[in-house]
């Protein structure tokens, strides 16, 4: 055991030291839906990925940590020290104990579309039983296969009667569905010699009365109990800890009456697991620690706290602001969260953060940012902060527009093009309105100018060629993202020239989208293309155009409820969904009209395939995906917008490390801050050519090197020279390989 907790921490260092490469995701571990006691913690399966904790440490394990999946139902703890997880449709996954990574053990079951029960999954003689919504499996995990699986039970289909409960005494197994429990004996060592198993016969009716949610044994034979929870008994039969009732907690002879293991007057405790001299009491949200007469509190997950994550909004030095349906922000740098805050005590968007796709979070490049909660107002904060600069309440007067007097519904901001202000959009019984707000909340009204009664998402950027703006906003004609809506295009004057105030010079709507509301927007601009997105459809705009136009193809895009969309730094088109993933469309020529997909989905890395938001940071090449339990960032070196690399614009010069470069202890090179149309050349001493690396090796301004030459060969140890060279600039340098 001790080992198996070496593994553990040694897995979470691997997981911290590479957050910054690939797939990082930052989840809640809550609800737990199992836990086991394992090398001197509790291992636990949780919506939020498979979590282990002790006093000292506290890890979760995700998709991103090769799971395929964040959502388990259920964990198995061998005799042996063997670390198993079921995810939510089954999929087992094992912690190798050889390199401290989780190897998928069979993903079979996960076709068949059907939940396990969480937490009834029981094990013997490494075979373990699964219940199902609607079946009962066997496996063999020293096979890794499946050995069985069985729809009836004596008389009982459970295709009706779902398994409630599973537990092993001895050699028996016995399986409760509802009012019914019934045992079997098992021949577990040699399982599949038992063809008889099958044969609903072959079980005996041991129990019927109240429904039976979870089995123990007493002196008396078997115990049954009408809730989850935990019986167990120590190694001389003698009762230590039951739970009877809601109210009641016993602990080896002694009731447990801490606040912490009860709300409202009921137990919240479901597993009782022992390892030592440490005990640990788990429910669905609560962790505790019983240790030498006390109650110690394991439940707060210190690394990543919210959930009901609905908006998501990057920052320009990199990091990350995102908004929940409770009323909480937090700001993250991509390897640390920020505690988080509420705007109002206990008020927030709620359902309505879904119901009607809002996008109300933006963001200044000086960190200053705008939030609005649904029908209280606006609030400028400063410096990814709680530190309130203005707070424009719905409830004073003001010149916005009300959809009610005194209560103010917005589903969209947007940051000014000059940085300095916002422009926002409210909706009314009759036409929405606009209005900007400086940075330090000074408000200038447009009301009632909109072509609809509500709006949706909003974006602002100049026009080229002059010196006004273009607001565009979705037009909806109701409040949710289901409405009918057009594209609204303001032309608008820059508020610093009229003292502050906002100026409409032109406004024009453009239907597309066959009629449906747009529920996020974003610029292209590369291209000058607005980019839209409806419930169930894709479409783009540009200058000249009279309508909004959608692509013939978009070639792998699944049908799907979109969520949100945002452009990379080479013009991919990145799509959320609802239950689809995300999907990333690339243009097969210079046309919108003809795209391709790639498709992302918890097996690639991604938290939850539901994606309430996402954000493209095209500086530092990170995409961000907002989920209902969590975060998932995705590093990938082409989202970056290398355009001004090697340029007298550049903000970052060319850096090459580590150097010296040891092969025997360096995997590469890196040449960060190249752009994309120049060739690096690697020289001997003697001038001789050993390298080039060009086209692709540099997409995203960013190059390696592993050392090898043309012919895959290591290169000697000694000096090099490097020549970075494009159409503006060349950069050369000195590089050691060592041995």
């Amino acid at each position: 055991m001790k080992l198996l907790y070496g593994i553990f921490f040694l897995f979470a260092l691997i997981h911290v030291s590479f957050a910054g490469e690939g797939w990082t995701n930052f989840s809640a571990p809550f609800q737990i839906n199992d836990a086991k006691a394992c090398a001197g913690g509790v291992v636990m399966a949780t919506d939020g990925g498979m979590r282990f904790r002790t006093p000292d440490m506290d890890v979760v394990y995700t998709a991103a940590n090769g799971l395929e999946t964040s959502n388990f139902s259920a964990v198995v703890v061998t005799e042996n020290g063997g670390v198993y997880a079921v995810s939510q449709y089954g999929l087992i996954a094992n912690l190798n104990g050889a390199n401290g990574v989780w190897r998928i053990l069979n993903r079979s079951y996960v076709g068949g579309n059907m939940k396990v029960v969480p937490g009834e999954v029981v094990e013997k003689d490494s075979v373990i039983v699964l219940a199902f919504e609607r079946s009962l499996s066997f496996f063999s995990l020293s096979k890794e296969s499946s050995i069985i699986t069985i729809d009836r039970i004596g008389d009982q289909s459970l295709t009706v009667s779902r398994p409630n409960a599973l537990a092993i005494h001895n050699d028996t197994l016995y399986v409760s569905m509802g009012k019914y429990v019934y045992s079997r004996y098992v021949d577990w060592k040699h399982i599949e010699n038992d063809v008889s198993l099958i044969d609903p016969d072959s079980w005996t009716q041991v129990y019927y009365g109240d429904p039976v949610f979870s089995m123990g044994w007493g002196k008396n034979g078997l115990k049954t109990f009408t809730k989850h929870g935990t019986w167990y008994t120590d190694k001389n039969g003698k009762e230590t800890s039951f739970f009877i009732d809601d109210s009641l907690v016993v602990l080896k002879g002694k009731n447990l009456d801490d606040p912490l293991l009860f709300k409202e007057g009921k137990n919240q405790i479901q597993w009782v697991e022992s390892d030592g001299d440490k005990t640990f009491l788990v429910g669905a949200n609560t962790v505790a620690m019983y240790k030498d007469g006390m109650i110690h509190d394991l439940t707060q997950y210190e690394p990543y706290q919210l959930t009901g994550i609905y908006e998501i909004s990057s920052a320009r030095m990199g990091g990350v602001m995102v908004a929940s349906t409770d009323g909480r922000l937090a700001y993250s740098d991509g390897v640390v969260w920020g505690t988080p805050w509420t705007v109002i005590d206990n008020v927030g968007n709620n359902s309505e953060a879904y119901t009607n796709r809002m996008k109300v979070l933006s963001a200044l490049p000086n960190g200053t940012f705008i939030y609005h909660v649904w029908g209280m107002g606006f609030f400028i904060y400063r410096n990814w902060s709680p530190e309130v600069i203005k707070a424009i309440n719905s409830s004073e007067e003001t010149c916005l527009d009300q959809i009610v007097p005194h209560y103010t519904v917005s589903s969209g901001t947007a940051v000014a093009p000059d940085s300095q202000g916002f422009f926002v959009a409210l909706g009314t019984f009759e036409k929405y309105g606009l209005a900007y707000i400086s940075e330090d909340g000074e408000l200038s009204c447009a009301n009632g100018v909109g072509s609809m009664q509500s709006t949706g998402p909003l974006l602002a950027r100049p026009i080229d060629g002059s010196d006004d703006w273009h607001i565009y906003v979705g037009a909806r004609d109701g409040l949710a993202a289901g409405s009918l809506g057009v594209l609204d295009v303001f032309t608008v004057s820059p508020p610093r020239k009229n003292g502050g105030r906002l100026v409409i010079k032109d406004m024009r709507s453009y239907t597309g989208l066959n009629g449906a509301s747009i529920v996020d927007m974003t610029m292209d601009d590369k291209t000058n293309t607005l980019w839209l997105a409806s419930v169930s459809g894709l479409g783009y705009w540009a200058e000249g155009q009279d309508s909004v136009m959608q692509p013939y193809s978009t070639k792998g895009l699944l049908s799907a409820e979109f969520t949100s969309i945002d452009v990379d730094g080479h013009s991919n088109v990145w799509l959320g969904t609802t239950t689809q993933g995300a999907f990333r469309l690339s243009k097969t020529g210079v046309s919108n009209d003809s795209l391709v997909s790639k498709h992302y989905v918890m097996k690639d890395g991604l938290l939850s395939n539901a994606v309430s938001d996402l954000a493209v940071d095209s500086k530092t090449g990170r995409i961000w995906f907002a989920h209902e339990n969590g975060i998932s960032l995705y590093q990938r070196n082409d989202l970056r917008d290398a355009s001004d690399f090697m340029t007298d614009q550049a903000k970052i010069d060319v850096l090459v490390y580590p150097n010296p470069f040891r092969i025997n202890y360096h995997n590469v090179v890196t040449f960060q801050g190249v752009a994309e149309d120049a060739v690096i050349s690697i020289y001997n001493r003697g001038g001789t050519l050993v390298k080039s690396l060009y086209d692709q090796n540099v997409y995203g301004g960013m190059a390696e090197w592993d050392g090898r030459d043309k012919n895959g060969v290591y290169v000697a140890p000694g000096v090099y020279y490097y020549v970075i060279r494009n159409s503006r600039k060349t950069k050369k340098g000195k590089l050691i390989i060592m041995h």
